[in-house]
């Protein structure tokens, strides 16, 4: 993984580094505290300036180090990292998984992603023979990769956040790092793979964005982790918990609004849901490649690939759940999402009856695809229709 830094705040043509960002946060402090004008305030000497950040720092008021922005640059960067900074609220991403164009996987992850990749492209074109190729092998492409290892290096994102929160971020690592294997609450081999990814993430971070002291003091950590298991709740707000893969997530959690956070299957788990991998529809009628597909993913178990099934526990408010609604039920969303979407809409609705407004809320989206519901003239058609949007394989 290589770290870059693409663009930064600046504050009268000057970069950001530790200095700078005292003097830039020291400013909008000022904006807060004093009496004086915007230009007194930003023509102060340096040094009244860093005074007043530091006093900010040392009563641990952090607000104003949240003005100063970064965008990193992270080339080969595993998928478990860009899933957990992507579930903190305070981001901007845009990102290119390399796997799908540039393998960059080795040995037998490799070998049965190529496998599965023509497998899934002759199956979907042999259900779909009108589809385009283009399209099919994207879709072939997508499937294959439930096999690749979250660990794998195999996403390109700028990452955009503020220096307080980078600092957060930084700070969480740190001691995720100087835990013991059990107190992270994770399987030991997947808390010490990422323990190495963020000795890695800090190694390559550039030192000059780091201000000593300006670490979260709530003791707070990473919101990807369950911290403990919640209860199902239907109603203006609502929390539910499902089986998903780590694919499934990394889309989901996409969604700022909605809260999200995983844990790993348990005994009890595996009992309910009787697979631990991802099956595709697309192979659900053939219970010979569903075998050869489980077998396969179970030689690959170790690497913890995509495809693993977790148990996933979604929460947020009835007006955010919709705007969900509002984009994946969509025959161009993911079919997991989409499929994960409408199941919850289904229990969300029914299970608000005596709660006339929320139902109302929810009514318009059951069984009914974003274009019909939302009225709107998609202007990239899919495939597959409107009628088709739950009925689809893939």
């Amino acid at each position: 993984m290589e770290i870059k830094t693409l663009g930064s705040t600046t504050m009268l043509g000057r970069a950001l580094n530790q200095e700078t960002i005292m003097d830039f946060s020291g400013r909008m402090a000022g904006i807060c505290y004093q009496k004086e004008s915007l230009d007194t305030i930003l023509t102060e000497p340096t040094s009244s300036t860093i005074e007043r950040a530091t006093v900010a720092l040392e009563k641990g008021r952090h607000r104003e180090f949240g003005h100063a922005c970064v965008t990193l640059y992270l080339e080969g960067a595993p998928k478990i990292l860009a899933m957990i900074l992507n579930n903190e609220r305070v981001y901007n991403t845009s990102e290119n998984y390399v796997h799908h164009s540039a393998p960059v996987s080795q040995g037998l992850e490799l070998e049965l992603y190529l496998k599965w990749k023509d497998a899934f492209l002759n199956k979907i074109m042999v259900t779909y023979p009108d589809m385009d190729s283009k399209l099919a092998l994207r879709y072939a492409q997508e499937h294959a990769t439930y096999l690749i290892s979250v660990f794998s290096p195999s996403t390109n994102m700028a990452y955009t956040t503020s220096v307080r929160q980078l600092n957060y971020l930084v700070g969480w690592m740190e001691k995720f790092v100087g835990m013991d294997a059990e107190q992270r609450g994770l399987p030991r081999e997947f808390s010490n793979r990422l323990a190495e990814v963020f000795v890695e993430f800090m190694n390559k971070i550039d030192k000059n964005l780091l201000v000593p002291g300006l670490e979260d003091t709530k003791g707070r950590g990473f919101s990807l982790f369950t911290k403990r298991i919640r209860e199902t709740e239907w109603g203006e707000n609502y929390c539910v918990t499902y089986y998903g893969s780590f694919a499934q997530l990394a889309l989901a959690q996409r969604y700022r609004t909605l809260l999200y956070e995983f844990s790993f299957m348990n005994l009890e788990d595996l009992a309910e849901a009787k697979i631990q991998f991802y099956i595709p529809p697309i192979l659900r009628g053939d219970k010979e490649l569903q075998r050869l597909w489980l077998r396969d993913a179970e030689n690959l178990e170790s690497n913890f690939p995509q495809g693993t099934l977790l148990r996933i526990t979604e929460r947020g408010t009835v007006e955010n759940f919709i705007m969900k609604c509002s984009e994946q039920l969509c025959g161009q969303a993911p079919l997991d999402v989409c499929t994960q979407t409408a199941l919850t809409l289904y229990k969300y609705y029914w299970s608000t009856i005596g709660k006339d407004s929320v139902q109302e809320e929810l009514a318009p989206y059951v069984n009914s695809p974003r274009c019909r519901t939302c009225e709107i003239e998609c202007k990239t058609p899919c495939y597959f229709g409107s009628e088709n949007v739950f009925t689809r394989l893939v």
